[in-house]
C-alpha cells in the first residue's frame, strides 16, 4: 500500500495524495502491533521526505503532521485494543487449560464410577451367594439334627435288644451250656 501511494504521488504529481499515507499506518495499528505502527510510519515519512523533489517541500509539511498526529492517535487506540486482546488470549488460554483439567477430571470421575458400579454388583453378587450359603447352612444343620434324632432312635431299639439279651445270657448262663467269657 505504501509503494502504490508512493507511486501515485509520483505519477500525479500531487502532494495531496501523501495525506494518504495515514492509511496504511491505521491498517498497521490494527493488523500489525504497536512495533508495526512505528514501523510503517516511519516508512512513510522515509517516502514522503524523499518524494521531496516531487513537490514543493511545504506542501508535504500538513501531510507529514498529519500522519504524525495519526500515528500517535492509532497507538493510543490501540493500545486499549491490544492490551483487551491479551486479556482475552490470556483468559481464553486459561479457559482451555481448565477444560482439559475438568475433561481429564470428568474421565477419572467416570472411570471411578465405572469401578463403584462393578465393585456394587460384585457386591451384590457375593452378598447373594452369601445368603444362598446361609440357607444351606440352615437346612445342612435342621438335616444333620433329623439324621441325628432318627440315628438315636433306630440305634437304641437294636442296641436294647442286644442289651437285654446280654443281660438275659448274662443271668441265665445255663441255658447255654457253658459258661460265658
Amino acid at each position: 500500500l505504501l509503494a502504490c501511494l508512493a507511486a501515485a504521488v509520483v505519477l500525479f504529481r500531487q502532494a495531496e495524495i501523501a495525506h494518504l499515507f495515514i492509511v496504511p499506518v491505521i491498517f498497521a495499528g490494527v493488523l500489525l502491533g504497536q512495533a508495526g505502527i512505528l514501523l510503517v510510519a516511519f516508512a512513510a515519512i522515509v517516502i514522503t521526505l524523499a518524494l521531496t523533489g516531487v513537490a514543493a517541500a511545504g506542501s508535504l509539511m500538513l501531510p507529514l503532521i498529519m500522519l504524525g498526529v495519526v500515528t500517535v492517535a492509532v497507538m493510543i487506540a490501540t493500545r486499549n485494543l491490544y492490551t483487551a486482546l491479551r486479556w482475552a488470549l490470556n483468559g481464553y488460554e486459561s479457559a482451555f487449560r481448565n477444560q482439559n483439567i475438568a475433561r481429564d477430571r470428568k474421565a477419572e470421575l467416570e472411570q471411578a464410577l465405572k469401578s463403584l458400579e462393578i465393585a456394587s454388583h460384585n457386591l451384590h453378587r457375593t452378598n447373594h451367594a452369601l445368603e444362598n450359603a446361609r440357607h444351606q447352612a440352615e437346612e445342612a444343620r435342621r438335616l444333620k439334627q433329623h439324621f441325628a434324632q432318627t440315628i438315636s432312635h433306630e440305634l437304641r431299639t437294636p442296641l436294647n435288644l442286644i442289651v437285654g439279651f446280654t443281660e438275659t445270657m448274662i443271668q441265665s448262663p445255663e441255658y447255654y451250656g457253658s459258661n460265658l467269657p
